[in-house]
């Protein structure tokens, strides 16, 4: 049995523009940058997802170039995650992500008991601009509203 699959994007998910503005200039000052644009309240949004799914995540984020996937779970860890980062999706010079996530299930298909190639069917990806993904990922993509924040302060 395989885990689900997360692909995370950050900017738009794991902060919007409610969660900027619930600080005055003098607080976001004193954050520093992973508190200015990282929302904890989020991250536990995530770790809610992946514990009642068992999901593993894959960054698809640009927050990916650059930095390898045990600084984005160290990242992601001091804003509270205790869900399991198990990679990032490739890097392409055309940026289009659908194709970056396709590349990465393509990649990491395994072989089932019976010799067959598994494709990973049980995935979702959770972005707030949806506009470069794939047809054949419409049933699996939650788009977020970037704008607005689930929880406050």
């Amino acid at each position: 049995m395989y885990n689900p699959i997360l692909f995370l994007d950050i900017d738009g998910v794991l902060n919007s523009e409610d969660y900027a503005n619930l600080y005055t200039e003098k607080e976001w000052d004193n954050l520093t940058y992973f508190e200015r644009h990282l929302d904890d309240k989020a991250v536990q949004l995530i770790n809610y997802i992946c514990d009642n799914t068992k999901a593993q995540v894959v960054i698809s984020s640009t927050w990916r170039y650059g930095r390898s996937v045990e600084y984005l779970q160290q990242i992601l860890n001091f804003r509270g995650a205790t869900f399991k980062v198990i990679d990032k999706t490739p890097e392409y010079d055309i940026r289009y992500r659908g194709y970056e996530i396709d590349a990465w299930i393509s990649k990491n298909r395994s072989k089932d008991e019976n010799g067959d190639y598994f494709e990973f069917a049980n995935y979702a990806i959770l972005d707030d601009d949806i506009g470069d993904m794939l047809i054949k990922q419409c049933d699996n993509i939650f788009e977020i509203n970037r704008w607005t924040i689930v929880t406050g302060k």
